[in-house]
């Protein structure tokens, strides 16, 4: 008999520093779920991105390729959405596939999500979306989702799993706007923040260094 094939989930963070994460050793903030994926999976030591821009590191991600290959050297370039993508191979293989969350690749025709079963994305903002009553945008058109992005992407992906049937394999990526701290802020956290609260400081000095393990870079901030 052959064996079921897997089902495939990618959850992505935005500007989210291994600094941050405490399955890299962050001393700055506690990540337990995220921890536990690391425990319980694999964890990338060696993973790196060639232009670490936003679209552009989306759209290696996603094809596999180059930036100057793909063509998304840019914040504000534009995917061509018809080239071949892991989740539209995925698809020609007999998944079912759904992309929810920030894009940031385009939200015009040939730039909007191809390859997937059912799509949801962040608009406004050149792609980065609110964190408050954010615009989406699917193959139905545009509608403000009251709530916060987090939440609402996490919704609407599983409400897509929930109306899934059969045992066809699925893909499903979830690409979440948090926890890139530009346009609207999420208060959701004090202007402090939780994890800044938590760091030791020196007095006498304008900024606050944590030192994490032996051999890693250290961060900074300025004091408020």
């Amino acid at each position: 008999m052959t064996a079921r094939r897997p089902n495939v989930v990618m959850v992505l963070t935005d500007d989210h520093g291994s600094q941050a994460i405490g399955a890299y050793g962050s001393v700055l903030n506690a990540t337990p779920r995220i921890d536990e994926i690391a425990e319980n999976g694999w964890r990338f030591d060696n993973c790196f991105a060639t232009n670490a821009l936003c679209s552009p590191s989306r759209a290696s991600i996603l094809t596999g390729t180059y930036s100057h290959v793909n063509g998304v050297s840019t914040l504000v370039t534009p995917i061509d959405a018809n080239q071949p993508t892991f989740a539209s191979q995925l698809k020609a293989a007999g998944y079912r596939t759904a992309m929810v969350g920030k894009w940031h690749m385009g939200e015009h025709e040939g730039s909007t999500p191809e390859g997937f079963d059912y799509w949801d994305i962040l608009i406004g903002h050149d792609g980065q979306g609110e964190y408050w009553d954010p615009l989406f945008l699917s193959a139905e058109g545009e509608r403000i989702v009251e709530g916060y992005a987090t939440d609402r992407i996490t919704d609407l992906a599983f409400d897509w799993l929930d109306s899934l049937e059969g045992d066809e394999p699925w893909c499903l990526l979830i690409f979440h706007k948090a926890p890139i701290a530009r346009g609207s802020r999420s208060r959701r956290t004090s202007s402090g923040s939780a994890a800044r609260s938590r760091c030791p400081r020196r007095s006498g000095t304008t900024t606050t260094r944590v030192r994490r393990r032996p051999g890693v870079r250290s961060c900074a901030w300025p004091r408020t």
